[in-house]
């Protein structure tokens, strides 16, 4: 009896002890699977990020060979573009003096209107074919086609700064208001300062030289030549200014602007005059006819 119960006990502890150790041991191997398999998974993760980011960085290095590439080229065409709008710009330079030099005639004429007085010419004109003679050979010395002259250079004022464009306005507005003077005597009409507004010359002039607001209002727009030379030098100025790429302030802009308004005003004003002028002529009866008869 004794036997068996220690063999019972025994086996019952022998089975205890298996099922203890069984249970660690299959826990452990559990365990050990799980692991495993969470290592791998885990590899393959890191696997996937480094892989992932190797393309990142292929593709951001791919961009940023674009983008370098891109910028290259943008600045590239921003160099041709800068090298092109240089050569018009020295044209268009080139043009407008040429401009300044293609009305050497109509300066010529400018310089021999200052010896004449307005009032005088104007009461004679109209009387005296010979004054008005002389006045026909003035004017088609200046020009075969006896018009007032065009702008050789219009075209380029998008490649000249403002302020020279203006001041070769101004310097045009002289010497065409010399030539429609010239013209009037010409035909001999009847008041001619009718056909002028002194204000608007004496108003571009102010605007480009007012340091000489004195001298323009006191004198006749016969008397303007001696202002030539001085807008003559700041043209010259601020050509070299734009040939420098220098940019303008703001005062310059503002001045410039009204030159401009003013110059074109006058400009068509002196036209309409001629032209006002031209038809009273047709309208009457010729002087030298009359001379003649008598």
């Amino acid at each position: 009896m004794n036997s068996e119960f220690w063999i019972l006990l025994g086996l019952y502890g022998l089975t205890a002890i298996g099922i203890y150790a069984g249970r660690n041991w299959l826990r452990a191997w559990i365990e050990r699977g799980v692991q495993h398999r969470f290592d791998v998974q885990l590899e393959e993760l890191r696997a996937a990020f480094r892989q992932s980011e190797e393309n990142f960085k292929s593709e951001l290095r791919t961009k940023e060979a674009e983008f370098s590439a891109l910028r290259d080229a943008v600045l590239s065409g921003r160099a041709q573009r800068q090298v092109i709008i240089d050569k018009r710009r020295l044209d268009a330079v080139e043009r407008l003096w040429a401009s300044v030099v293609s009305l050497a005639p109509y300066r010529n004429l400018a310089a021999s209107m200052t010896g004449f007085n307005f009032e005088t010419v104007a009461r004679r004109a109209p009387q005296d074919p010979r004054l008005r003679s002389f006045f026909a050979v003035m004017t088609a010395a200046a020009t075969p086609n006896a018009t007032i002259p065009d702008n050789p250079a219009k075209n380029e004022r998008p490649f000249i700064s403002p302020i020279a464009w203006a001041y070769f306005l101004a310097f045009q507005t002289i010497v065409q208001g010399a030539f429609a003077y010239a013209k009037v005597f010409e035909l001999g009409v009847d008041n001619p300062g009718s056909f002028f507004n002194i204000q608007n010359i004496q108003e571009v002039l102010k605007a480009a030289l007012p340091h000489e607001a004195d001298f323009i209002e006191k004198n006749h727009p016969l008397q303007y030549h001696r202002l030539l030379d001085e807008l003559e030098q700041k043209l010259l100025i601020e050509i070299d200014r734009t040939l420098r790429g220098e940019e303008q302030d703001e005062a310059s802009a503002a001045q410039a602007a009204k030159i401009i308004a003013m110059t074109t005003k006058a400009a068509t004003e002196a036209q309409e005059a001629y032209q006002r002028a031209a038809a009273q002529t047709q309208s009457r009866p010729s002087s030298d006819a009359l001379a003649t008869a008598q």
